[in-house]
């Protein structure tokens, strides 16, 4: 068991890795309203491999990782544990799902469209397929972003009580 120091700063992990996964999914958005006004294929493909920096360099893979092994520490290493609490068990399923969907879906996409754009330039935004892919990464990431704040409610709400 940590103690009730060590649990105070596996908290302060676990909320900035929270931070980051949420706040990078939120900086992939502002990310795509430049997007309308571009002016050279520099530009696009610039924007492009911003977004994939933020998420797979810098903050949404790193946080998504942190939240994962700070919860697998606060589910080992305190009183809550793996299985004792439905709403936990309903965030392991979330955060495990998050994660190989966004690695085997949405990185695979987002490489695709940073490879358009590397190729076609400007007239990637005209490109059917780079449109296509890059509308369904707008969905899939609305609904991923929309299940991170659902676990967020889950930790502060804990709904449903222990398992029996």
């Amino acid at each position: 068991m940590l103690s009730t120091n060590g649990q105070k700063w596996l908290k302060v992990l676990h909320l900035i890795s929270v931070c980051c996964w949420l706040g990078g999914a939120l900086a992939l958005y502002i990310l795509y309203f430049p997007k309308a006004s571009v002016e050279s294929d520099g530009e696009i493909y610039g924007i492009n491999r911003a977004i994939q920096w933020v998420d797979m360099g810098i903050v949404i893979i790193p946080g998504a990782c942190g939240c994962f092994l700070t919860g697998l520490l606060y589910s080992w290493k305190t009183k809550w544990g793996f299985f004792k609490h439905r709403w936990i068990l309903v965030k392991w399923i979330i955060t495990i799902s998050l994660i190989s969907f966004g690695t085997a879906v949405l990185g695979p996409m987002e490489k695709e469209m940073l490879a358009l754009s590397y190729q076609l330039g400007l007239s990637s935004l005209t490109d059917p397929t780079y449109r296509a892919v890059e509308d369904w990464k707008m969905v899939f990431g609305t609904i991923q972003s929309a299940f991170l704040v659902v676990l967020i409610v889950l930790s502060v709400l804990k709904p449903w009580g222990k398992k029996k």
